[in-house]
């Protein structure tokens, strides 16, 4: 979600994504609804490695990648010299547990966990099965306060309501077919309207303003 200055307040939810050919959309999701500021957005990634893990377990899969830009590194042979210095301090912790993690991963299933991040096909499905249940989860938190929603969308992503259905799609002329999906269950962006333009803070990036009707 974003301040009345288009600045960005916290992230909204966590998604793991099982990507199957020929890798153009989710073929099965798990969410966490987060709502955490973005400061602790390192503290995420923890969260995002659990729940493949446990999307692993339920659906099978070859390798996880995670969305951290490490050039594919193995989680597992992850150091904080691989990070920029700014982040070291608030990567510290967060790296022991991802290792920890996919040691676990590695030895128990013998899959591997790759710091695939933005190079990674299924990590930008994600990204944009995120940025369609973030409509969800943020028109819930719009009528719950009865005021409008700013929300910030992934990088080049486009929203479309079809029916009970968010497609998120990407707006990358090498990625025009792939898309993020997620149903409302509860019904509730039929009482919301949503408006979509351009992020004016962040070039690249759209916006929503989501308003009770």
């Amino acid at each position: 979600m974003l301040r009345p200055d288009f600045e960005q307040l916290n992230i909204v939810v966590t998604v793991s994504t099982l990507v199957k050919p020929p890798y153009r959309q989710p073929a099965y999701s798990l969410v966490k609804p987060q709502f955490v500021e973005i400061d602790r957005s390192y503290d995420v990634l923890v969260d995002e490695l659990l729940l493949a893990q446990k999307l692993y377990r339920i659906c099978g899969g070859d390798v996880i990648h995670l969305d951290i830009s490490v050039k594919g590194i193995p989680v597992r042979d992850l150091k904080l010299t691989d990070f920029p210095a700014y982040i070291r301090d608030r990567m510290r912790p967060v790296l022991i547990r991802l290792r920890n993690i996919a040691m676990r991963l590695e030895g128990s299933a013998g899959i591997k966990v790759l710091a695939m991040g933005k190079e990674s096909v299924p990590v930008r499905i994600s990204e944009l099965t995120a940025g369609a249940y973030s409509v969800i989860l943020a028109a819930e938190k719009c009528l719950e306060r009865g005021e409008d929603i700013l929300l910030g969308l992934p990088r080049e992503c486009t929203i479309r309501v079809r029916g009970d259905l968010v497609v998120a799609r990407s707006l990358s002329a090498a990625e025009h077919d792939l898309v993020g999906i997620a149903r409302d269950e509860r019904g509730v962006l039929r009482s919301v309207s949503i408006e979509e333009f351009p992020n004016p803070r962040a070039r690249g990036f759209r916006a929503l303003r989501i308003s009770p009707l």
